[in-house]
């Protein structure tokens, strides 16, 4: 109680270790990575590869995605569904896509015909990256009938970020720090530091996994998976202010064009000028786009919260959550003008308000399983009712 603030509770300390697990991959049948690889006209991707034995659905594929893209030899009587975003929508898809495939396979226009979903995602994705990996996807000759996108958190709090280091923020996150900027004097003690403490979380997460049952070992390892998460968000900041006031301005090619202006503004512009293309390519090539605004905590009265899941939800004062507060109403705003005949808009902010659970696993804007199941029984029946002749 001295250390956390209230009594020892056993579903607490397992919400602790799911939220742990959604960084280091154990829960999401993701093994921890940490290395972003630039890509040529994504910007980057996120190598992934599950252990021998676990579920293999989010290893990283030959084309830096996941799943399977459906190129020459496809079955023709195949459903192609493709899934964009970031953090969100990856781990929505890991989390859910079992959910998502089957109440797809129940739709009249599907029944009876195989689903593949694949997703090109990756944490940190925002517009138009979105929008480049659909059309990077298609110039491949990849085939399609659906496009689920889940966005707009990144662009309004990634924009943000990238914007405040001196990067255009058209660019995608974490690019300064990918071209050239790596080995910058004082930027290595961090990256080893972030690394290392990231590492010694997915061995203790491993260790107590084994010994779940004894409460003495719980608390043990909540106090030291306390600390390393500490101490990765000081030096995550510490390499952040590296990155913002260091005072050296960047070639073209790591910060791109100067930049002045309202950033939430520019970027809730990007997210729908993103959206906007993608259901013209949807229309051109015959299939359909269904965009999703994805839920965050930061919206007033957006989810009922008890003061546990509070804490771990709610930061404020946050980039984040500054971000949602004054950037969602610019995406609501241009949202009503999203429209097309193969594009329909749907807005998920308000998606819990319902809930009481907990859902919220950290004070970002990721949820647990129960939440990735509810956002994806969403998605179905919207498709559903915009597919299903009447």
């Amino acid at each position: 109680r001295v250390h956390f603030g209230h009594a020892f509770s056993w579903s607490a300390l397992q919400e602790r270790k799911a939220g742990a697990a959604r960084h280091l991959g154990l829960n999401l049948r993701r093994q921890f990575h940490g290395a972003r690889h630039m890509h040529p006209y994504l910007g980057f991707t996120i190598w992934t590869k599950a252990p021998d034995g676990a579920d293999q659905t989010c290893n990283t594929n030959a084309w830096g995605a996941f799943g399977d893209f459906a190129l020459e030899g496809t079955p023709a009587n195949q459903v192609n569904v493709l899934v964009t975003g970031g953090s969100f929508a990856t781990d929505a898809f890991c989390n859910a896509k079992g959910t998502l495939a089957r109440l797809l396979g129940e739709l009249p226009a599907y029944k009876g015909r195989p689903i593949n979903l694949f997703p090109i995602t990756h944490g940190g994705y925002t517009q138009p990256q979105q929008l480049l990996a659909l059309s990077y996807y298609l110039s491949l000759g990849g085939k399609l009938d659906l496009v689920i996108n889940i966005d707009g958190f990144n662009e309004l709090n990634g924009t943000v970020d990238v914007g405040a280091s001196g990067v255009h923020p058209s660019f995608p996150g974490f690019w300064r720090s990918m071209v050239g900027d790596q080995l910058r004097a004082g930027m290595v003690e961090p990256r080893f530091q972030i690394m290392t403490a990231q590492r010694r979380r997915q061995l203790a997460a491993r260790v107590h996994g084994r010994l779940s049952f004894s409460v003495t070992a719980g608390l043990l390892w909540a106090l030291l998976d306390q600390g390393l998460d500490s101490a990765i968000k000081e030096q995550t900041w510490a390499l952040k202010k590296l990155l913002t006031d260091e005072g050296t301005a960047p070639g073209w090619l790591a910060g791109g064009p100067p930049h002045a202006g309202d950033l939430l503004a520019y970027g809730a512009r990007l997210w729908f000028n993103g959206v906007t293309q993608m259901g013209a390519l949807a229309q051109n090539n015959g299939f359909h786009v269904f965009s999703f605004l994805q839920p965050n905590q930061y919206l007033e009265g957006a989810k009922p919260m008890s003061a546990e899941e509070r804490k771990v939800a709610i930061h404020t004062g946050s980039s984040a959550a500054k971000s949602v507060t004054q950037g969602y109403p610019k995406l609501r705003t241009l949202a009503k003008n999203l429209r097309g005949p193969r594009l329909v808009f749907t807005d998920l902010s308000y998606l819990f308000k319902e809930v009481s659970d907990p859902l919220y696993i950290d004070n970002c804007c990721h949820v647990n399983a129960s939440g990735y199941d509810m956002v994806m029984d969403e998605v179905a029946r919207v498709v559903s009712r915009h597919l299903t002749p009447r």
